[in-house]
């Protein structure tokens, strides 16, 4: 499945990742140059709200059909200032207990200055960086994005130029974070006096990482404005031919998958199609995918999976089960006009372990197989339907057309990261409750 942007998406999509990491940068710098003036309990919630804020605007992105855009480093700096605000919280209470004359003797220590902020949030926001930079594109955040928005490193430029410059504003905001970090405790530990903020003080803590943004800001924006200037000087990319409707069709016999060969030699199903109509009927597809595969509609099942739209929401994508009926070996009945080879469970998650299936695939055997265990093992709230501690039922594929299960509701993706079987699975719930991580449904058409 092959994604065509045009110039105005490409250059539009440029921008979105610019604006990102000013927005993003620009939130955290801003916490930081207000903790100077601000009692530490006020800049402890500011911390917070700016993680609430920032975080509800990288969800945006779930709600908004007409953003085109990647926000994942927005929710990593997001997460990075929640768990600042958290370390600071504690900081605060620990200088209004016993303790901290224990700790320090009277003279050395000012309880009115119990932290200094960016010597908290660089190092979570390096922390969280780095972990964002391993599981690069293997986040939930990404999993939801692939599975609600159709995207992979495929389709086109948008997809890859998303995938590509998020990775490297990660590594840009790990040598950031960590210069700041390192330069700041040298300070701290060597020249920092605990009486108040002094104009050195000021300079470490605050204008040096304003400075630094701004400068990151120049060096990002010089960077995708040499991009724009060639995207510019290409030709565009012609939509004319393409259709609003793409229909994929995963064809099962008993617990086997059938796939061959597409894009870029990785296998995928051999069943997809673009069509003129916008809003096919499940009559439409049953014709749609007799005409391909050559079977008759009583040779087999079809069961309408979930939708969702390519990344330039120009087409809607409409995913199907079609269940084979009828014991035709191993090979393909000569009658078939589709060609390929039928996989087991084993062999898909092998294919899938070594990077040899398409994207749109994976993300449909991650969506439907990821909701139907979540239906199969939790309620709606996360809670265990069986005594068992992690216990996970049969997964098979003949299964799939029988389980009466929404493939459209995206909250089973929720509650299959954070159920009862998740370690703080109360307060996960609570942070997903407040900045909304998934919407409870989506659906498309």
């Amino acid at each position: 499945m092959q994604e065509y942007n045009t110039q105005d998406e490409k250059i539009a999509a440029v921008k979105a990742l610019w604006r990102e990491w000013a927005i993003s940068i620009g939130t955290l710098i801003a916490v930081i140059a207000f903790s100077t003036v601000l009692p530490p309990l006020v800049v402890t919630i500011v911390t917070l709200v700016a993680a609430w804020v920032l975080r509800t605007w990288a969800e945006a992105k779930f709600n908004d059909t007409s953003i085109m855009g990647c926000r994942r480093f927005a929710a990593i700096i997001a997460h990075s200032l929640f768990i600042s605000s958290i370390i600071m919280a504690g900081i605060d209470i620990l200088f209004h207990t016993p303790l901290v004359d224990q700790l320090y003797e009277k003279p050395q220590v000012n309880t009115s200055i119990p932290f200094v902020a960016s010597l908290i949030i660089f190092p979570s926001a390096l922390g969280m960086s780095i972990l964002g930079r391993i599981y690069h594109g293997r986040s939930h955040f990404c999993h939801v994005c692939k599975t609600t928005h159709g995207y992979s490193p495929d389709e086109g430029f948008v997809g890859n130029f998303f995938h590509i410059q998020t990775r490297c504003q990660l590594n840009l905001m790990i040598y950031l974070s960590l210069a700041i970090t390192v330069i700041d405790v040298l300070y701290y530990w060597f020249y920092y006096i605990n009486i108040n903020i002094s104009p050195s003080d000021r300079f470490f803590f605050v204008i040096m990482p304003v400075v630094l943004y701004l400068a990151s800001l120049l060096y990002i924006w010089r960077h995708y404005y040499a991009v724009i200037l060639d995207l510019k000087e290409q030709r565009d990319t012609p939509t004319v031919g393409v259709k609003p409707t793409i229909m994929r069709f995963l064809i099962i016999r008993d617990d086997m998958l059938l796939l061959d060969k597409g894009v870029h030699n990785l296998l995928d199903t051999p069943a997809e199609c673009t069509l003129d109509v916008l809003y096919p009927s499940e009559h439409d597809a049953v014709l749609v995918f007799e005409r391909m595969s050559g079977l008759k509609p009583s040779e087999f099942k079809m069961r309408r999976l979930y939708d969702n739209r390519t990344l330039s929401y120009r087409s809607t994508i409409h995913h199907y089960l079609v269940d084979v009926v009828g014991n035709y070996g191993e090979k393909m009945p000569e009658e078939w006009k589709l060609k390929g080879e039928w996989a087991t469970l084993a062999t898909i998650d092998r294919l899938m372990k070594m990077h040899m299936l398409s994207p749109a695939l994976g993300a449909e055997i991650y969506r439907v197989y990821t909701i139907a265990m979540a239906w199969k093992t939790y309620d709606r709230a996360g809670r265990r339907q069986y005594p068992i501690r992690n216990y996970h039922p049969t997964f098979r594929l003949r299964d799939i057309s029988r389980w009466d299960v929404d493939y459209n509701d995206l909250s089973w993706l929720d509650v299959a990261s954070n159920n009862q079987d998740r370690r703080l699975w109360h307060i996960r719930r609570l942070w997903r409750r407040l900045f909304k991580v998934i919407p409870h449904s989506k659906r498309v058409g």
